[in-house]
């Protein structure tokens, strides 16, 4: 059974970090788009053929459904706050099926806006009962450290 690590999109100085984890670690990248917000310019059909070209196991993932379901198909799942409904459903599906969560954590300030203050208190749940968090940076390790009370 693999492991899920989620992402937008495969930037291409990324690539030898999933390659890696892939080869030595299992992971598989499910990619999840979400239209001109999260996508390169280049479009749905770049992203594909992004996706086929890829050295290393990498599929697109359908939605939010999708996420909800992920664990019941791998032993661990590994997700950036970025998404939308995308990393809570990942963060619930990993633990409806009692799989490891590992959140990854790109951002150093709580964003503000209707959705991201409404999902703040599921936000900050998550933050506190990952797994285990991979932050770079110490403006990331600073801001994990305040939401996670630790």
């Amino acid at each position: 059974m693999a492991i899920a690590l989620l992402t937008n999109h495969l930037v291409p100085y990324r690539i030898p970090l999933y390659e890696r984890l892939a080869a030595e670690h299992g992971v598989e990248v499910l990619c999840y788009g979400g239209g001109e917000r999260y996508m390169p310019s280049r479009g749905i059909a770049g992203f594909d053929a992004q996706l086929a070209a890829a050295p290393f196991p990498a599929r697109r993932l359908d939605g939010w459904q999708d996420a909800w379901r992920i664990g019941r198909r791998y032993q661990a799942v590994i997700a950036p706050y970025a998404g939308g409904a995308i990393f809570p459903d990942a963060y619930l599906g990993a633990r409806r099926y009692r799989r490891p969560f590992v959140f990854w954590a790109s951002v150093w300030a709580q964003p503000h806006s209707l959705s991201n203050d409404l999902a703040l208190p599921l936000t900050r749940h998550i933050y506190r009962r990952a797994d285990a968090v991979v932050a770079y940076g110490e403006h990331a390790r600073r801001f994990v450290a305040g939401m996670r009370g630790r």
